[in-house]
């Protein structure tokens, strides 16, 4: 119904497999690689208005500076969730209702009510072969931190935290000016730069739709709930222990 990448990837695998993955920058000095749901909306309107900031397919390079953003693993899952839930409509104004209309209960019986939670009971209603890979790939890819899956972390196999050109900053500070003083003395190329915008927020009240509907059908047994699905839950939390030991323990782990 669900598959649950346990592949755990290593720096040398993706050396030695020669495995390619898409950075942001202006050179090979600097390079930040991309990620749903970790900025990559901000990094692309750094494109549209930087001629000479590229976007491109790259091997990694012991000589290149990357920078990994850092975000709670739930929470980035969340908002990728419900970005891949939102592709099952493609009525604009019904996106629209679902991203402004404040539901109080499912419960009520108006409208607009009623729109969404048709919407979200049909998408999660659980039917012979339906899949629902959705819920862990793409925007709501569990283990991508950027550089295809590569390990943020881990005991025994060479891992993103063991690379002295990888550092780490929360996907929160990415538009702080102190980052982009920092970008802009490892990076001269970035001075062109006069700010790093903040982009794509998911709707709160969307959000907010989501949540309460599982609050309200969380014992209906005919909906796929993937808040409820515990391997995908273990996944998350898994991850989790990555990004907290970046957090703890690596030194290059910008804190502004």
């Amino acid at each position: 119904m669900i598959k649950i990448n346990l592949l755990k990837k290593s720096v040398q695998q993706l050396i030695e497999k020669k495995e390619a993955f898409h950075v942001y920058g202006f050179s090979d000095k600097l390079q930040i690689p991309h990620c749903l749901k970790l900025g990559c909306v901000t990094m692309t309107d750094l494109r549209d208005n930087h001629d000479n900031f590229n976007y491109l397919e790259t091997y990694f390079s012991e000589q290149t500076i990357y920078i990994i953003r850092l975000r709670n693993v739930h929470d980035k899952w969340e908002s990728g969730y419900i970005t891949e839930l939102m592709n099952f409509e493609s009525d604009r104004d019904k996106k629209g209702i679902m991203g402004e209309h404040e539901v109080k209960s499912f419960n009520d019986d108006d409208e607009n009510t009623n729109i969404i939670r048709n919407f979200l009971t049909e998408v999660h209603r659980i039917k012979e072969e339906k899949s629902f890979d959705w819920m862990n790939s793409m925007h709501s890819n569990v283990n991508d931190f950027g550089i295809e899956n590569t390990l943020l972390y881990h005991e025994d196999e060479r891992s993103l935290h063991d690379e002295e050109n990888v550092f780490f900053i929360e996907l929160k500070d990415l538009s702080n000016p102190k980052f982009l003083d920092w970008i802009k003395e490892k990076d001269s190329n970035w001075k062109v730069v006069k700010s790093i915008p903040h982009k794509n927020r998911t709707s709160k009240l969307l959000k907010k739709s989501v949540r309460l509907f599982w609050d309200e059908y969380k014992t209906d047994e005919s909906l796929f709930n993937p808040y409820l699905f515990e391997p995908l839950q273990l996944a998350i939390s898994q991850k989790q222990k990555e990004v907290d030991y970046i957090r703890k323990h690596n030194k290059r782990y910008i804190k502004l």
